[in-house]
């Protein structure tokens, strides 16, 4: 068809008798397109599929034949032949010249031939089939492309000539503006061809490009382009004949300084010749061992040696393979060959990289024997597993850094991640809600770096929070169909697959019950879920499948553990054993701190920290398998790490979650159970300022105890009851809880409970400000405390003791008390506490004049609040804040602190602190002229019959003119508080 051609490089266009026009996106003209590429005949049910993939074949050829006649309607489609089963359009094209040009190595008519990507722009709406094959199409021929100008360039260099080199790099960069290796290689062209300042002009744009883009700086080697080259007309040095080049990866190596300079030192350590870089597979352990040969390589002789092994499987194989890599010849048997190559390598300075080296592993002595001496070379092996030589030196790979640097910056995985997602898709948009997600992405496959790749590439089809949230769920959608990504990386589930298949049963059934762990454990909880030996486990660690957190702690890679879990998910009898193993160990840890000395029991809770999660999973076995009794014997110990930690909504949830599985079952010891959950959800509503839910739980296992005729359950329960009460005004009522509670503990002889309720009783005497009663409980409280060994306690009351004094006016006294109750509670890691302490010791600082100590203590105080989740808390301590506003002369400040006080209040219904912070709210409102709405605050609080004596003097001492025993009208109060917010 002499007057027909299509041009598909670029905006695709058809040259029909001499006149061109663009190729239509529409199904008929694409079908022509794609047969035009194919260079042939295709299959009709090939094309089916690739317009209809999920339709019947019947249906798919019978769309295809409509497509077909409309094709054949097309003025510029003569050359369409079409059969029964197979179909073809001859015509000319611009990639078919392209593709001619490189088979006869002709590479200035290939670039010529380029005009941009494959049908820039095209894309059928509703046809994914077709959209992905033309995105493979356009990678390929860009690939070629990009190999044709690298060619061209090295060829017009050799020629000096610049001009022609320079143009065809020019030409490379412009395919990706984040190439750095061909940004290096333009920089260093310019430099030689005596363009030194164009050369630092198109530095900095790169540098800017890569901050602006990717978050990141110029590798070394690109700063180090700029560095004098040869000038124009000389001719660089000759180079001395080299080994096989280092192979070139495709993509920017990102992060691993530390990695780099571990390396180093080990490589360089007095008697080191062989470091292995150990990891998972997929973690980046080849990309690491190029980069270190790359930037070493100078500093050897002989270079750097790279050694692919993975197709290798036994130890003539290997000495084949390091020999043929060396460029030597080895002669003789095994023995004899095996002393050439040592006495090659024991004279030759050279940096081998032996990679994927874990088939020959069992071969391991015999590249030692190679090593072995004082020669100057040097190896480093990647490998899934250890070598288990004593020669052997061991870098443990972890994934890429997902926490920010130091400076805030973008950690090294989200850096990977962006610059992956930018080749695929390179419009892409990086805001605040794209780099969240990257950071989501990046934490849930623990930096591992193929993941992160293969998270990349599904950019073109959904948003990054959209992978995001795919990722959480699993790793199925870690794959890809990129055709230059080796085959054992196109998916995750490959490498996974293959680590597996590569285990011993012992060894899955290992790893497959400690799936079951959540974040890890230590090594006794290793040994418990698993049911291996400790050997066993340590043979996983050597092969990288069960990683060091720390001194003692261990877990496997979360993809691992993904994956393990499936596995034991397929065999219901095995998850049940570790589910059962799991929950022995955790309760039985849980079981010993209720068996500890009181005195001691703060610290072991807090030692559980890092398994909370894991206790949490072993207490809801014991629910969901009844075991009801073993339950009560670890929940008050479960329920009292959640108050140490100041986990309360995290509580409340597993609170929850635990009354869903047992508050309906019948027997003793599950309505026991339920009382004790009922309790615990109380404190927690408590704590978190949802006191009507606070209320409602405490009510209920009052009321459940009784009706079980557990004394003891019920004491505790009237406890929290009454404690709620107090927070909401509600004192008599309050009281009479308080007192049924004591009686309950004083016939028991439950003294650790019974100094639990006077403290109680005591804090609610001072929030009436009658402090001799209130001083009274908590001396007792002491002595109890002293008694029974619970540090704890004892500080919380001298912490009381410290405010009692400090309302009388005995600063030394409170500050003795208050210094003595915070370092028990510092030593026993008690952030409820040290809160607590620190907010009263900024009300006692303001009062002796050390404002910038007391506002210190404040903030400090207000922090681990906030951080704890203790919202009633916070409101006490963001009011002292307001009042030290007003006392450093700065009343205007005050509101800053006061109304988020008060609005947490209002939510809480807290109704003695909302009194408060209003009576100190109405002082800074007076103060800086809100005269009328200061009054309207003062009016309602003396009417309030709940506002303490001490209140109602201040409250009449700024209102001197009023009536100091107005009627009592509560219903005054909330409107007042709501006109405040409002006015804010």
């Amino acid at each position: 068809m002499p007057d027909v051609r299509l041009t598909l490089f670029g905006s695709p266009a058809v040259v029909h008798a001499g006149v061109e026009s663009t190729l239509p996106v529409n199904a008929p003209a694409s079908l022509l397109a794609y047969l035009a590429l194919a260079e042939g005949w295709v299959p009709r049910t090939d094309l089916a599929y690739l317009y209809r993939p999920d339709e019947a074949e019947s249906q798919a050829l019978q769309y295809l034949r409509l497509q077909l006649h409309r094709a054949q309607q097309l003025p510029w489609a003569a050359g369409l032949q079409v059969e029964p089963h197979r179909v073809r359009f001859d015509v000319g094209h611009d990639v078919a010249t392209f593709r001619a040009a490189l088979a006869a190595d002709d590479l200035d008519a290939a670039v010529r031939s380029y005009r941009g990507p494959l049908l820039a722009g095209y894309a059928l709406r509703g046809r994914p089939t077709f959209d992905t094959w033309l995105e493979l199409e356009r990678l390929e021929l860009q690939s070629r492309y990009r190999g044709a100008l690298e060619r061209l360039a090295e060829a017009r260099l050799a020629e000096a000539a610049w001009t022609d080199a320079i143009d065809a790099l020019e030409r490379l960069v412009a395919i990706d503006d984040l190439d750095e290796r061909a940004m290096e290689h333009l920089l260093v062209t310019l430099v030689r061809s005596g363009r030194a300042t164009e050369a630092q002009r198109r530095f900095d744009a790169f540098s800017d490009l890569l901050e602006r883009e990717v978050g990141t700086t110029p590798t070394a080697a690109t700063r180090a382009a700029l560095e004098p080259q040869p000038a124009v007309g000389e001719q660089p040095p000759a180079p001395e004949p080299q080994r096989p080049m280092l192979p070139e990866p495709a993509t920017r190596f990102v992060g691993r300084a530390q990695e780099l300079a571990q390396l180093e030192a080990l490589i360089d350590a007095e008697g080191v010749r062989l470091v292995t870089i150990l990891g998972l597979g997929g973690i980046g352990k080849t990309r690491l061992a190029l980069e270190f040969a790359r930037r070493r390589a100078a500093r050897h002789g002989a270079g750097a040696v790279f050694v692919p092994l993975a197709a290798v499987r036994d130890g003539d194989g290997l000495l084949e393979r390091v020999a043929e890599a060396l460029g030597i010849e080895v002669e003789g048997g095994s023995e004899a060959a095996d002393r050439r190559l040592r006495e090659v390598l024991a004279e030759l300075d050279v940096l081998l990289v032996l990679d994927e080296f874990e088939p020959l592993a069992e071969h391991a002595a015999r590249l030692g024997a190679w090593l072995a001496g004082d020669g100057a070379a040097r190896a480093v092996v990647t490998s899934r597993r250890r070598l288990a030589l004593q020669s052997e030196v061991v870098l443990d790979l972890a994934g890429l850094r997902t926490d920010a640097d130091e400076t805030g910056g973008r950690s090294d995985a989200v850096t990977l991640l962006l610059g992956a997602a930018r080749r695929v898709e390179p419009r892409l948009q990086v805001g605040d809600g794209e780099l969240a997600a990257a950071a989501r992405i990046a934490s849930a496959v623990q930096g591992l770096p193929l993941a992160l790749e293969l998270a990349a590439t599904w950019v073109r089809a959904m948003p990054l929070a959209t992978v995001a949230d795919e990722l959480e769920t699993g790793y199925h959608l870690l794959e890809t169909d990129l055709m230059d990504v080796p085959e054992r990386h196109r998916s995750m589930r490959s490498v996974l697959e293959r680590t597996w298949a590569d285990l011993s049963t012992a060894k899955r059934a290992a790893l497959a019950r400690l799936s079951v762990l959540v974040g890890g454990g230590t090594l006794a909880a290793a040994a418990a879920v698993s049911g291996a030996p400790r050997a066993l486990l340590l043979s996983l660690l050597n092969q990288s499948l069960v990683q060091r957190l720390g001194p003692d702690r261990f877990a496997s890679h979360a993809l691992v553990a993904q994956y393990a879990a499936e596995a034991l998910a397929d065999d219901p009898e095995l998850e049940a054993a570790a589910l059962d193993a799991h929950a022995e160990h955790y309760t039985e840890r849980l079981a010993a701190v209720a068996e500890h000395p009181a005195t001691g029991a703060s610290e072991a809770l807090v030692a559980l920290g890092d398994d909370l999660a894991n206790l949490e999973r072993a207490w809801l076995r014991l629910l969901d398998t009844h075991a009801f009794e073993r339950a009560l014997q670890v929940a008050k110990p479960l329920f009292d790490h959640y108050d140490l930690l100041g986990h309360y909504r995290r509580g409340g949830e597993l609170c929850r979650a635990s009354l869903e599985r047992v508050g309906v079952v019948d027997g003793r010891f599950a309505q026991a159970l339920a009382t004790t959950v009922e309790v615990a959800a109380a404190t927690t509503a408590r704590e978190r300022g949802e006191l009507a839910e606070a209320r409602g739980f405490a009510a209920s296992a009052a009321e459940r105890a009784g009706r079980i005729g557990d004394d003891t359950l019920a004491g505790r329960a009237q406890r929290c009851l009454g404690d709620v009460l107090q927070l909401q005004g509600a004192f008599d009522e309050a009281d009479a809880v308080y007192e049924r509670a004591v009686a309950a503990f004083e016939a028991s002889g439950d003294e650790a409970e019974l100094a639990n309720v006077l403290n109680s009783l005591g804090s609610m005497e001072a929030m009436q400000e009658r402090f001799d009663a209130a001083e009274a409980r908590f001396l007792r409280c002491v002595t109890l405390f002293e008694r029974v060994g619970d540090e704890l306690s004892r500080a919380t009351a001298l912490n009381n003791l410290g405010y009692i004094a400090d309302a009388r006016g005995d600063a030394q006294e409170a500050a003795r008390r208050y210094e003595r109750s915070l370092e028990v509670y510092g030593r026993l890691a008690y952030p409820r506490g040290v809160s607590s302490v620190k907010n009263n010791l900024l009300v006692l600082y303001g009062t002796l004049g050390r404002l910038d100590e007391a506002e210190a203590m404040g903030r400090e105080s207000l922090a681990i609040k906030e951080a704890v989740g203790d919202t009633l808390g916070q409101i006490v301590t963001l009011k002292n804040l307001g009042d030290l506003q007003v006392r450093r002369g700065v009343p205007e400040r005050a509101d800053a602190h006061y109304l988020p006080a008060l609005r947490i209040a209002r939510d809480a219904a807290a109704l003695p602190r909302l009194l408060q912070v209003l009576v100190a709210y109405a002082g800074a409102l007076d103060a800086t002229g809100r005269c009328e709405l200061a009054t309207a605050v003062l009016d309602a609080v003396l009417r309030h019959p709940v506002t303490p004596p001490s209140l109602r003097d201040r409250a009449a001492a700024l209102r001197p003119d009023a009536d100091h025993e107005p009627p009592a009208d509560p219903e005054r109060l909330a409107p007042v508080v709501e006109r405040l917010l409002l006015a804010s």
